[in-house]
């Protein structure tokens, strides 16, 4: 069972236990060290008011002889650690305590130092120390040992205004401290640490161990292996904390491994870590790396910032879950970059709310975010909403998916959206997203909710790429998005997609087809059905300025409109509404009319069908329609009330008005058999008397 710490109450219960020293009597010794001397002689542990009489090896030996919670003071000064050999009661090599301590130095720059000695650290907190309190100390030149600067074997130790600096653990694990107890870190340094062969740089939790850090810093630490500042195997808290400039295979700046580990982050920054592995899934992390194999770790980022952080050569430049849970809370992920993934990368359950993914970078797929991976017996997901919505902006990838990329193969069972997606890259495809799903045996669902997705580009897709997708995009704008061949704001193959309540608008493509909406077929029949929706504005450089039907393979595609309205679009050879080549687009209810090409409503070429079904109207006669030759009379694009979404609205004495049957209808499923019924309109104001054609109910 996964230990979920609560650090209000463990900083308390340790408060109390310093105060008592759990069950043992008042403290026994206070004494202050009078020697810089490194001797374990009888005379120097006397510690009594005469000169040169109590060294710091001195004192540590009397305190763990007495069943007290002692107190040791330090003054200002170096203690050369230089006494070799090995043991656990302080007579030689580290110091050793073994009983319930406060030590703690006086001014600034008490130092101990055990350079002078071969594989040793400073400090060793052994079974009988309860608790130990550490103040106002640095620990430098520990080097060759597990935990160079400090290792905990059991007990609650705190460290408080402490440096732990330039401790080398050099093949072994935990450059700075290794913790096997519960260990509290307040306002200290944990810098410039280095684990050469292990993991761990700055500080190494074992697994069953508690670690909290509070307004803390650890930089400027190195691993060889994992965690280049902190390596969690067990239970981590870190919070108001900073977590800079730390290297490392996986996890530069933070590394969960392997298995049943919880991390939180809340209010902190974890920036400019480098994870430096090269490609092999799943290795990466520059900022923080997380991997089990069974789904059971556990990583939650709150009101944080994930910045600078790299993992150039693998994935997830700020944060890398393989299959665990990812939670961020209102967290920036700004300017990370990593192959796959340069803000995220997550195969696991990941949940985001609120906060920003901007600035990213990919040299492959997933600018902000690379959903995809784990493992294929293992489930996840994607959320993305909150209040406000998630922004997901001005990321790029020189592969797929600018914003995001989402990768529904392994077992995913459901993605959900509700967030603003703007301003992202693509050199590929799917500039904002590009979502795949390449198992028809395994279908799920993405759901793509009241959000926007805004001014994109990509090769195609420039808003959305959405490959073999299940898909309802339901209240969403998708507008001014470019594509530089085929879907200027949507692309779709292979998909089954329903539209409802939306709008697509000021989308281009630069030299290709499909400035709004482009349907195609590859390996499976493709269709599309748009409900209550406007198409407005779109523009192609060839055919279907607004929509774009297109027969690719042996299997077809087809496009439904069910009280649509599809205006202002322009297409350079024809088919400025909408174009079929091949395939059908079947409309009921619908308006095409008010091209920005007067007249070129509808085109057809190599089979293509464009047929009405029921009542709609065209300005032109291209589209056969049973109203023809005749102004829509609308109003420009606007946000209409009570509307989400912007709409045309019909002027008075339009013939749209009352055109339609009694009861309008939709498609719930995308197989182009109404099954829905559309009681409102776009902007949810009720349809009354005979339905209005188009998206709006006068």
């Amino acid at each position: 069972m996964k230990r979920v710490v609560n650090v209000s109450a463990l900083i308390l219960l340790l408060g109390a236990l310093a105060l008592t020293g759990g069950a043992r009597p008042a403290a026994a010794l206070t004494v202050t060290v009078d020697t810089f001397v490194d001797s374990a002689d009888p005379a120097f542990q006397a510690c009594t008011g005469a000169a040169n009489d109590c060294s710091a090896r001195g004192a540590i030996i009397a305190a763990n002889a007495l069943a007290g919670a002692d107190t040791i003071r330090l003054p200002a000064g170096l203690y050369a650690l230089t006494i070799a050999g090995f043991d656990d009661v302080a007579l030689s090599g580290d110091l050793d305590i073994t009983s319930d301590l406060t030590l703690i130095g006086l001014g600034a720059g008490a130092t101990i130092d055990p350079s002078a000695l071969s594989n040793e650290r400073s400090l060793h907190v052994l079974a009988g120390a309860a608790v130990v309190s550490l103040r106002k100390l640095t620990l430098t030149g520990g080097n060759g040992i597990n935990g160079a600067g400090m290792r905990i074997e059991t007990g609650a130790v705190t460290v408080r205004d402490m440096t732990i600096d330039g401790n080398d653990a050099m093949s072994n694990f935990a450059g700075g401290i290794y913790n096997a107890g519960t260990l509290i870190v307040r306002t200290s340094e944990i810098t410039n640490n280095n684990s050469d062969n292990g993991n761990g740089g700055g500080i190494y939790n074992e697994a069953g161990a508690t670690l909290v850090i509070l307004s803390s810093t650890i930089s400027g630490n190195t691993a060889f292996g994992y965690g280049g500042g902190i390596y969690n195997a067990g239970s981590t808290t870190i919070s108001r904390s900073t977590v800079s400039n730390n290297t490392a295979e996986n996890g530069g700046g933070v590394a969960n491994f392997p298995a049943s580990t919880v991390l939180t982050v809340a209010d902190s920054t974890i920036d400019g870590n480098v994870a430096t592995a090269a490609i092999g899934y799943p290795q990466g992390g520059g900022g923080i790396w997380s991997h089990s194999i069974d789904a059971s770790d556990q990583v939650t980022i709150t009101r944080s910032t994930i910045s600078d952080n790299t993992a150039a050569g693998a994935w997830g430049g700020g944060v890398m879950v393989f299959t665990g849970r990812l939670t961020l809370n209102n967290t920036t992920v700004t300017r990370n970059s990593a192959l796959f993934g340069g803000g995220v990368a997550a195969g696991g359950d990941t949940v985001i709310g609120r906060g920003r993914i901007t600035r990213n970078d990919a040299a492959d797929d997933g600018g902000g975010l690379w959903i995809a991976g784990g493992v294929n017996t293992i489930p996840k997901s994607l959320e993305l909403s909150g209040s406000p919505a998630p922004l997901i902006a001005n990321n790029t990838a020189d592969g797929n998916g600018g914003g995001a990329y989402v990768s529904a193969d392994n077992n995913m069972t459901f993605a959900t959206i509700t967030a603003t997606i703007r301003d992202n890259a693509a050199l590929g495809f799917g500039g904002g997203v590009y979502y795949l799903d390449a198992r028809p045996d395994l279908p799920n669902t993405l759901a793509i909710t009241n959000s926007l997705v805004q001014r994109n580009e990509a090769a195609a897709g420039g808003g959305l790429y959405l490959y073999g997708a299940t898909a309802q995009i339901l209240t969403t704008t998708v507008r001014n998005n470019v594509a530089g061949s085929e879907g200027g704001g949507i692309r779709l193959t292979d998909s089954t997609t329903v539209i409802t309540a939306s709008t697509v608008s000021g989308n281009d493509v630069t030299a290709g087809d499909g400035g709004g909406l482009y349907n195609e077929d590859d390996l499976l029949f493709s269709q599309l059905a748009v409900n209550n929706s406007t198409i407005s504005g779109n523009t192609a450089s060839d055919r279907g300025g607004g929509i774009y039907n297109e027969v690719s393979g042996a299997f077809g595609s087809a496009t439904y409109l069910f009280n649509v309205t599809v205006a202002e679009n322009s297409a350079g050879l024809g088919g400025s509404g909408v174009a079929a080549n091949a395939g059908l687009i079947e409309a009921r209810n619908s308006i095409i009319g008010e091209q920005a090409v007067a007249g070129d409503d509808c085109a057809t070429g190599f089979g293509g069908v464009i047929t009405g079904i029921g009542t709609n109207l065209e300005e032109g006669v291209s589209c056969g329609f049973t109203i023809n030759a005749v102004a829509p009379l609308l109003d420009p694009l606007a946000l209409n009330p009570p509307g989400l979404t912007e709409t045309h609205a019909l002027q008075a004495g339009s013939p749209a008005i009352n055109a339609g049957p009694v009861n309008c209808v939709g498609d719930s499923n995308g197989d182009g058999v109404p099954d829905l019924l559309l009681a409102t309109d776009q902007r949810g104001s009720a349809r009354n008397g005979n339905c209005d054609l188009g998206s709006y109910e006068f």
